[in-house]
């Protein structure tokens, strides 16, 4: 059983993750999709009554700047879908195959912790973009490896053949440089 960080009302999950159907709104059993549409309202509310209420203001102070968002990169070889004809679907599942594994590699760091952290696991940021060929994902590759920046190159086996590249969750600031030549995937 798991609950929600919500001060009022109370919601209880009901099941574990497999099978997740209802959950327990002050004791009232409500399907699971009401139950975070109206998690998000009352969360959307306190959160739009924290931003009008004058001592928030004050207690936060006009100064402070937001912390920089963490971001995923995933770098897709273009030559997949443009020269070679790969379906979407098996583009899209290397991508998912090289975060995975780059958020795995890097579970011990904390900024992949925050990543994935309770409170920001409906927030994750994912930039997308698109290489030119594998000589062009493995030069970045190097650059990231010399900066000491965690990353995955995917290489579908048992072909051998390089198909993307995603890096651990870092401040955009951090990684941002690195991806200057490339362009968001467009996938046309």
């Amino acid at each position: 059983m798991y609950r929600l960080a919500l001060s009022t009302p109370k919601i209880t999950v009901c099941s574990k993750f497999s099978g997740l159907q209802s959950v327990s709104i002050s004791g009232r059993q409500v399907d699971y999709c009401r139950a975070i549409q109206f998690r998000r309202a009352v969360a959307t509310s306190a959160n739009q009554n924290m931003s009008r209420s004058p001592v928030a203001a004050s207690a936060s102070g006009t100064d402070a700047a937001p912390p920089e968002p963490l971001l995923q990169y995933v770098i897709l070889r273009q030559d997949l879908w443009k020269e070679m004809n790969w379906p979407l679907g098996s583009i899209v599942a290397q991508g998912c195959h090289a975060a995975t594994a780059a958020l795995w590699l890097s579970k011990d760091q904390p900024t992949a912790q925050s990543y994935c952290a309770p409170e920001n696991i409906d927030h994750m940021h994912k930039v997308v973009l698109e290489a030119t060929g594998d000589a062009q994902i493995l030069d970045i590759a190097q650059k990231l490896e010399e900066a000491g920046i965690l990353h995955k190159v995917w290489i579908e086996q048992p072909e051998d053949f390089v198909t993307c590249l995603a890096t651990a969750p870092y401040p955009k600031s951090t990684v941002a440089p690195f991806m200057k030549k490339l362009k968001l995937c467009k996938g046309t």
